[in-house]
């Protein structure tokens, strides 16, 4: 089901965010008012696409890298456009982070029977925080230098897509990058290892909790689009 009105009114939502006059919070409420009121799937899509995008936690105005901001800008194109979007499940996945993490985890006890709950297995929980901590800075890093070969067209499938779905949107106007953004996103950046480093001792504290759930395998979801031509 194609819902022009809610198609319309999320883009301009987005265009307004990406012009600094709203800021996060209107953004979010915008958002949210909007997918509310409509069975359009490509619009709670989108909404959803969107999150990664800003913070719910403080109000603060747009501030994103040229690729953060060219997607903005594919995801309105999708909305221009009548392409249909979903999100769907690729399955539980395991990787070598995942081994390590239920490794670490099982050092808790392996200690506790070796030797007891007394000073060496108070470092060991100190040493499996920073690990953990560490670990989770190095596999955010390495996922998204593994995605960035797709991230230039996504969530479209190639750049023939894009043009093609151009095409049927002529009156689709992008948004060029302001200049400014850029040092605003790099600060944004230091700001993020910066909460990483404060938020430590929580690591710590919670190392095994924290290892538990690092450690079972996460049932992925990737954006995809419907273009014409495309079998059920």
């Amino acid at each position: 089901m194609i819902d022009r009105h809610a198609r319309d009114a999320m883009s301009e939502a987005v265009q307004s965010f990406m012009d600094q006059r709203i800021g996060s919070d209107k953004f979010d409420d915008t958002l949210n008012q909007i997918t509310s009121t409509t069975q359009d799937g490509s619009v709670r899509a989108v909404k959803d696409a969107l999150w990664s995008f800003y913070s719910d936690t403080e109000d603060h105005k747009i501030r994103l890298t040229k690729q953060g901001w060219d997607l903005l800008n594919r995801l309105r194109l999708a909305l221009a456009s009548d392409v249909e979007a979903e999100w769907y499940r690729t399955g539980r996945r395991w990787n070598i982070y995942r081994t390590i993490f239920a490794l670490c985890l099982a050092g808790f006890g392996v200690v506790a029977l070796c030797a007891g709950f007394g000073m060496l297995f108070v470092l060991y929980w100190v040493l499996a925080g920073f690990v953990t901590c560490t670990l989770v800075w190095v596999q955010l890093r390495n996922e998204r230098k593994a995605w960035s070969p797709s991230f230039p067209t996504f969530p479209f499938p190639s750049i023939s897509a894009i043009l093609s779905v151009r095409r049927q949107v002529p009156n689709f106007a992008r948004a060029r990058y302001p200049k400014s953004m850029a040092s605003k996103a790099k600060l944004h950046g230091y700001l993020n290892e910066i909460r990483l480093l404060i938020w430590l001792p929580f690591w710590v504290l919670m190392a095994p909790l924290a290892l538990l759930l690092l450690a079972l395998p996460i049932r992925r979801q990737e954006m995809r689009l419907k273009m014409p031509g495309d079998t059920a």
